[in-house]
């Protein structure tokens, strides 16, 4: 009889674990970048929006918007949800690529400055694009985000 509830719990915990996974995975993902999750064995990790309300909310979509970009080499939809005041904001992005992938978000706090401006330290794993080891390493970031026309955009991300 334990060796049954021990089977049916496994089974359980495996399933579940495989669940999570996709939920937390894009539609799609890149060659690009499933090249490199691959070799690193990991996984995309996303914020749960529907965790948050209001402006964190939206906060949390950009973020997590920012991350599929860099997933999916997109600099043009990267740069989509740069503030207008940001200095990469206008850069040529013909002939580029991304530096490093973002691969896990997590643990937003939010410090409000204004309705308009806001200061979010989060949780990012990232892997350099260029590191044949494809390593990844995690640091607490500091985005500052704007709000304009209605949506937050980010003005600067600092280590």
């Amino acid at each position: 009889m334990s060796k049954i509830i021990s089977v049916i719990l496994c089974l359980f915990i495996i399933t579940a674990c495989d669940t999570m996974s996709q939920s937390q995975m894009p539609q799609e993902l890149s060659s690009f970048s499933q090249e490199i999750l691959n070799k690193a064995g990991v996984f995309p990790n996303f914020i749960d929006a529907s965790k948050y309300s209001g402006d964190e909310s939206e906060i949390v979509r950009t973020l997590n918007t920012a991350m599929k970009y860099s997933l999916d080499n997109n600099l043009d939809g990267y740069k989509s949800l740069l503030s207008l005041e940001h200095p990469g904001k206008y850069e040529n992005t013909e002939n580029k690529k991304v530096l490093s992938i973002i691969v896990s978000l997590g643990s937003p706090k939010f410090n409000f400055l204004s309705d308009f401006s806001a200061e979010v330290f989060i949780d990012q794993s990232q892997i350099t694009v260029d590191d044949p080891e494809a390593t990844v390493s995690s640091t607490t970031k500091l985005y500052n985000m704007v709000k304009e026309n209605n949506e937050w955009k980010i003005l600067s991300v600092q280590n």
